[in-house]
């Protein structure tokens, strides 16, 4: 059973202090509003009597404020690994999307929920969200005031497909259109403020090795760079 963490009006009123201790797969983005640094979910192993391990999804949030961690006593979202979130300056909202976890959809128990953190409290987000869909990456964009996001769906390189979607606050938008990157996972992703673009760098699919593409978001069009058009 996974972990949960008790429902608080506030966290800096009842803040536990200690560590986060043993994960893999959480999601760690800085919070202006605590002006620390919010990690939430992830998960680690426990040993099985028959020499194997049990994976458990965890579903608590922690507060790195420059020397130590506290644990914040508040209600949010279910246990979970590799969501992906983003700052959303225009809004002042932690913005977070998808992973997976027990109480996800198969294939590999994908979830596809939205929930936004004010400093505060966790908020489930109730508009439409895409299928879910595992390997999300995402930034903000403060020109067009959305969260872009690069979705990778394809378990096992079966039914590859690759998504743009983007939130501006209340709802997701399909943005993908044939001038993308092609279907795949591992991507890097973040926003240039000189160029005023999303950048997305490499990745891998079902290749000996991973993509060398770079390639820009200008709030509505991917498009691939190459050496001597930016040269």
């Amino acid at each position: 059973v996974s972990p949960s963490p008790s429902p608080s009006p506030s966290p800096a009123a009842t803040p536990t202090s200690g560590l986060p201790g043993p994960r893999a797969g959480a999601t760690l983005v800085y919070d202006p509003e605590n002006k620390g640094v919010i990690l939430f979910g992830g998960v680690y192993t426990v040993p099985r009597s028959d020499g194997t391990n049990e994976g458990v999804s965890t579903g608590d949030t922690w507060l790195w404020a420059g020397k130590s961690w506290q644990r914040l006593e508040v209600s949010g979202p279910p246990a979970r690994s590799v969501p992906m979130a983003a700052y959303d300056s225009a809004r002042h909202v932690v913005v977070l999307f998808g992973g997976g976890g027990p109480s996800g959809a198969p294939p590999a128990q994908l979830l596809n929920d939205t929930w936004t953190w004010d400093g505060t409290t966790w908020t489930k987000q109730a508009a439409a969200t895409p299928a879910a869909r595992g390997s999300s990456y995402m930034t903000y964009d403060p020109v067009v005031k959305q969260i872009v996001a690069f979705v990778y769906f394809g378990l096992d390189n079966h039914d590859p497909a690759g998504y743009t979607i983007t939130w501006d606050g209340s709802r997701w938008t399909d943005r993908t259109n044939a001038s993308q990157p092609s279907p795949r996972a591992d991507v890097a992703i973040a926003y240039d403020q000189v160029t005023r673009q999303v950048v997305v760098y490499g990745g891998t699919f079902d290749q000996p090795q991973p993509f060398a593409e770079t390639w820009v978001w200008d709030g509505s069009t991917w498009s691939l760079w190459s050496p001597a058009a930016g040269a």
